[in-house]
């Protein structure tokens, strides 16, 4: 174990000044107080539900009561007096869904008990009565407070039982306490799980392919260039950053936008979070492709505490560090060159902390309840040991520790993510190549093993689903969708009565049977008038991705609009492997907007830019400005044209550009919607040093076409080498192949999927040559 000498000070104000104990939510108590009044046989009403707080059976009732003689505490207590029998006293039906670690606690006193008399406390959470603490009342205690802590049920029972006999023996409880964590309610977080408005417990949510947190997936840095800040997308602005050389690097040249840290590097490449501490209560999440740096590899951090890809010193497996204290090393391996998922959760009642690694799991004590999950910052100022080393793409930090099904829900939601990551309870399969890859945007609600659940999810999607009417135990339901577009350009399987659908297409994944769910619908990025009346939700009943051989029943209407564009449909079924897309029965009214059918740049013998495009039909659409560009990011308007407002006819627009950069010119169209709102389409290259009737044009056939066979016209293009790339609209590379052109090729023609199959949806189709690069869409019907 390595101990710097700066951190002594530290760890002694630390130990001496920070606590990080999480108070819990009081559920139920008694204290047999407010409404009751000496030699007391009736219960009140003091606690929700409506109804007698407590019942009790056994006889004589008189000796069986709220008295004020040996009052633990107050002026009241519960009393058994000479019994000479079994008394039962029980609680109400407490209900605990709402919270995870409940604990119950109940004091109890003897007073001239003898060997054969006993009190016992239990509590049953739907399996039977289960006896906890101290029981016996022979004389050995005056006062002891019985309790047991992280249940994680949907309802609780109290019970105690008592016996004593004559002689003036007494018999006593109070102050029975049922407390819990409150489960966190927002939908908006990681699979659906937390809030992302900085009310609730999720503090920390770090997400490589959005650095800046906007929700625009699209303006993330060059590749290898510097992180200054990692923005947090939580709510609680908790950004992580850096200056100099310190800084991490961007890295978007794998599968996955990463943030690349560097451990062979002369700087120590580290960020440090907006806020410090720890939390003794909590559930952390990691996605890595971490690079073995050799002594140890860091995660989050703190001069207390430290999480470990590797413990200290090259031990080849994950740990837990208390600076100053010990380290402590898992069971677990760790994973180096291939993409891992990291979890660790504790609770605040608990010195062992779950690590779970991948489909790997391993409980390890660290010597204290106090001890914490740190967030100080991602690895340490050090260039020997105890630093961050590879691609970190995700990071979720969480206040409280999940619950059993939260912790599944998040793991879905990440394997999904990341290319289907093995792990301990893999419960959505429609991720995977063979049922289409709808790993987009994944969510999930379910209840597990332990009763714990999560009814109410949203995610990063449009789509929220909640309260499931029939979910029990190992029940889930999970959706993610193609990444298909929001407009209904080229779709064309519409069942019966249905005039338009959008593209996008999501998919389900239950295990059990959850009842009927409340399904609402953000649509605030479909452009164009909705009207509740004519929407339609689209069940592919036999999930075979086409919804024109849908029967009625699978099409579904009642849609309320909640406020805005949000719309929700109630007592909706929806069961395994099903699909689901969004229908207009009125495509002039709620026409699920079609907007740009092509945008084309031309230099004409005058050396002048002629911009062209058309669309095929406009929902308020205000007007188009034509931008242009040296370098695809920083872009000068040309012009701006006027919008036909609404029409539902194919139009065409023309505007010319008389200045042209002298060589490389990007042009891109941008439609900006009366209500403000806008959409830029992908932009498109003009060089003007070469002559009109040669510039380089890229075609594609067919277009639409099936996926199975895209055949490239290259025609015009100088001689060399070139990278072709197929990439879906989330940026992901499905394809590159690379190609020569000899010195003769004014056209060239070659076929790209060789025997690859694409699922339906939209591309881009991009040819790269010594930092020039040509696009053009290609869509799959």
């Amino acid at each position: 174990m390595k101990l710097p000498l700066q951190y002594i000070f530290l760890l002694f104000f630390n130990l001496l000044f920070i606590s990080n104990f999480l108070a819990q939510t009081t559920i139920w108590s008694e204290n047999f107080e407010t409404g009751y009044s000496d030699n007391d046989e009736t219960a009140q009403d003091n606690n929700l539900p409506s109804g007698a707080d407590w019942t009790k059976t056994g006889s004589p009732s008189n000796w069986w009561r709220v008295e004020s003689d040996n009052v633990l505490s107050g002026n009241y207590s519960m009393s058994g007096r000479n019994t000479n029998g079994i008394m039962t006293w029980t609680s109400e039906t407490i209900t605990i869904s709402g919270y995870t670690n409940v604990s119950i606690s109940i004091s109890l006193k003897e007073v001239n008990c003898e060997a054969g008399d006993y009190i016992e406390t239990y509590y049953n959470i739907g399996s039977g009565n289960v006896e906890f603490g101290a029981g016996n009342g022979d004389g050995n205690f005056n006062a002891v407070t019985n309790s047991i802590t992280n249940l994680n049920a949907t309802s609780l029972i109290i019970v105690v039982k008592l016996l004593n006999n004559s002689g003036n023996e007494r018999l006593i409880f109070d102050n029975i306490l049922v407390q819990g964590t409150p489960i966190p309610n927002g939908h908006l977080g990681p699979g659906g799980v937390g809030d992302i408005d900085g009310t609730g417990d999720l503090k920390v949510w770090l997400r490589a392919d959005d650095l800046d947190a906007d929700n625009d997936f699209t303006d993330n840095p060059a590749n290898n260039s510097r992180v200054s800040t990692w923005a947090d997308y939580s709510g609680n602005s908790n950004n992580y950053t850096n200056t100099g050389n310190n800084r991490p690097t961007y890295n978007s040249s794998g599968t996955y936008k990463a943030v690349k840290f560097n451990a062979a590097s002369a700087n120590a490449e580290y960020l440090i979070g907006a806020s410090s501490g720890s939390y003794s209560d909590a559930s952390a999440f990691f996605v890595t492709k971490a690079v073995d740096p050799g002594q140890n590899a860091l995660l989050f951090d703190n001069p207390t505490y430290s999480l470990r890809i590797e413990q200290y010193s090259n031990t080849g497996l994950v740990g837990f560090t208390r600076y100053g204290i010990a380290d402590y090393t898992s069971s677990l391996s760790s994973i180096f060159g291939s993409v891992a998922l990291y979890s660790f959760h504790k609770t605040s009642a608990s010195s062992n902390i779950t690590i779970r690694v991948n489909n790997g799991q391993s409980n390890v004590g660290v010597g204290s309840s106090a001890a914490g999950i740190p967030y100080d910052r991602i690895g340490e100022n050090s260039t020997t040991v105890d630093e961050a080393s590879g691609d970190i793409m995700e990071v979720i930090l969480f206040e409280n520790k999940l619950n059993a099904a939260q912790i599944n829900i998040v793991d879905n939601y990440l394997s999904s993510k990341y290319g289907s990551i093995s792990i301990n309870s893999d419960l959505y399969d429609e991720d995977n190549p063979a049922n289409g890859d709808y790993d987009y945007d994944v969510a999930g609600i379910g209840q597990a093993a332990d009763g714990s659940k999560h009814e109410d999810a949203q995610g990063t999607g449009i789509i929220r689903i909640k309260s499931p009417s029939n979910l029990g135990n190992n029940e889930y339901l999970f959706w993610g969708h193609d990444n298909g577009a929001l407009d209904s350009y080229l779709v064309t399987d519409l069942p019966t009565g249905i005039e338009s659908r959008v593209e996008r297409r999501w998919r389900f994944s239950e295990t059990g049977d959850v009842g009927t769910v409340t399904i609402i619908i953000d649509m605030t990025n479909i452009g164009g008038s909705i009207d509740a009346a004519d929407l339609r939700l689209l069940i592919d009943a036999d999930g075979d991705g086409e919804f024109n051989d849908e029967p009625g029943t699978s099409i579904i209407s009642g849609a309320v609009n909640l406020s805005g564009k949000i719309f929700q449909w109630t007592g909706v079924s929806i069961f395994n492997s099903q699909g689901l897309s969004i229908g207009s029965t009125d495509k002039d009214d709620t026409p699920l907007p079609i907007i740009l059918k092509h945008f084309n740049a031309e230099l004409n013998s005058s050396k002048h830019v002629e911009l062209t495009w058309e669309t095929m039909s406009e929902i308020n659409n205000h007007f188009f400005t034509i931008e242009k560009s040296l370098d695809c990011i920083d872009w000068k308007i040309v012009a701006e044209i006027k919008g036909a407002g609404n029409s539902a006819k194919p139009l065409k627009y023309f505007s010319i550009d008389e200045s042209p950069y002298p060589d490389i010119s990007y042009y891109r169209l941008k439609q900006t919607d009366f209500d403000g709102s806008c959409r830029t389409f992908d932009p498109v290259l003009i060089n003007k040093s070469t002559n009109y009737s040669t510039t380089e044009s890229l075609s594609i056939f067919p277009n639409p076409g099936d996926g199975k066979l895209i055949f490239l016209l290259f025609e015009n293009f100088a001689s060399g080498d070139y990278l072709i790339e197929l990439i879906d609209l989330s940026g992901k590379v499905i394809l590159n192949r690379k190609i020569h052109m000899g010195l003769d090729n004014k056209s060239f023609e070659t076929e790209i999927l060789n025997g690859l199959s694409l699922k339906k949806g939209n591309y881009i189709i991009q040819v790269k040559k010594a930092g020039k690069t040509v696009k053009t869409k290609y869509f799959v019907i």
